[in-house]
């Protein structure tokens, strides 16, 4: 697996390199995170060791990220070889004829170690190459520890809870005040966690923090055409949104996407990508690509942009029509937050008591289409399991066995929802 693994991240490398992209985050792991605490202590020899395999384990993986000018950024995080100040001193120092290595900073996973963050990022800043920006609220109150006690994030009796941004306690203003003085114009994420917050309210209020500090936002509306929350829609909260045309979504051209904005110089920037970096054919300003669409799937886009809003309202009303006649207490059906105007891309239902299959051999055999978005969570993707994310998410593992999306595309005639939710409500 460990040979498969660091075959994968030499490929990344190339992968990275052929997009043009720059910076890879990720992690590293730990062979000596389980010596954390330890009676008898630790030996000096065995944290040495531990050092040295990673560096041993990683350097073939950075002759290929410097083969293609790819850097690598480690995010500072528990469970790493690096995670905190003198652990991330001590790494580096051991990876110092690899400046293809370097930092993921954030500071959320700093602060509640005692660490301040800016004074950490000053520290490091040459070798800072991605940066995140994610809060954390430190609430010790006497009973509860910096270790987390087992307990589930958002539980108020936790030591310490991620936040909205501008709801912890990290201190962003150092931050930024750090970085414009290094003249870092590398990306800044918005990596939002708040277990505690209504996410949609999180996430807008998150890109108004954003662009207080001028960093940008851009929203991912690949299967939101026309949603808004609380009238203002989908694309317009960020400072560019992105769609896909993909044959299924809710407005098509057969293929390929687009992407709005207000700004005028990301406008420019985004007409240059397209076009191979030309304003003036074959003068090219920077390097771009061929993402040009066609006049005819530019003439579909239209046509189906101006019935959007038709289609829309559709597509509500049949998802309506069906939460109201679906009354099998064996399937759960979507609810929709107060404040939201749904697009329904999918109507996705849950089938309860490990039934999902029966369910969907029952549709199968009443001939009544069905989908399941999606059956792998991220984590099991092959292509991201050399990053190391965890196996086990609960909530997560739990849902991609339940859901089914039900056909509610506005093509549907009111007999036809009618019979859906007739064959939904006979299925035992």
């Amino acid at each position: 697996i460990r040979a498969w693994g660091t075959e994968t991240m030499k490929k990344l490398a190339k992968i990275a390199g052929d997009l043009g992209v720059h910076v890879v985050t990720g992690f590293t792991g730990s062979p000596i995170w389980k010596y954390l605490y330890s009676f008898p202590q630790t030996t000096e020899a065995m944290i040495e060791a531990g050092f040295d395999e990673i560096v041993e384990r990683w350097a073939p993986i950075l002759e290929e990220f410097r083969k293609y000018d790819v850097k690598f950024a480690l995010e500072v995080h528990l469970g790493e070889i690096a995670f905190d100040y003198y652990s991330t001193e001590r790494l580096l120092d051991k990876f110092k004829q690899y400046p293809e290595f370097g930092l993921n900073f954030d500071p959320s996973h700093l602060l509640w170690q005692g660490i301040q963050p800016h004074l950490f990022l000053r520290d490091f800043m040459k070798h800072v190459f991605h940066v995140h920006m994610k809060d954390v609220a430190v609430t010790l109150d006497g009973r509860a520890g910096l270790l987390g006690s087992h307990i589930d994030f958002g539980d108020s009796r936790r030591g310490w809870n991620f936040r909205s941004l501008g709801h912890g306690d990290v201190n962003f203003e150092e931050i930024i005040r750090v970085l414009n003085e290094f003249g870092y114009d590398g990306p800044l994420s918005v990596e939002w966690e708040d277990s505690g917050m209504d996410r949609i309210f999180g996430a807008t209020e998150a890109a108004a923090f954003v662009k207080k500090y001028g960093l940008r936002l851009v929203e991912d509306c690949a299967q939101a055409h026309g949603a808004a929350w609380n009238g203002k829609t989908v694309g317009t909260f960020g400072d560019a949104g992105c769609f896909s045309f993909y044959p299924t979504k809710n407005m098509t051209t057969g293929e390929g996407g687009a992407i709005v904005t207000d700004n005028e110089e990301l406008q420019e920037k985004f007409k240059l990508l397209i076009n191979h970096g030309m304003k003036v054919r074959y003068h090219h300003d920077i390097v771009g690509y061929n993402y040009r669409m066609t006049n005819i799937a530019g003439a579909i886009g239209l046509c189906q942009l101006e019935k959007l809003p038709e289609f829309n309202a559709k597509r509500r009303a049949n998802a309506a029509k069906l939460s109201a006649l679906i009354t099998n207490p064996l399937i759960a059906t979507p609810a929709v937050a107060p404040g939201s105007n749904h697009c329904f891309h999918q109507y996705t239902v849950r089938v309860k008591n490990g039934r999902r299959n029966d369910f969907i051999a029952y549709l199968s055999a009443n001939r009544i289409g069905y989908g399941i978005f999606y059956p792998l969570s991220i984590p099991e993707q092959a292509c991201y399991e050399s990053f190391g994310f965890d196996t086990s998410y609960p909530a997560t593992d739990q849902i991609k066995t339940e859901v089914v999306s039900l056909p509610v595309h506005p093509g549907l005639t009111e007999a036809e929802v009618a019979a859906v939710a007739a064959a939904v409500n006979a299925f035992k």
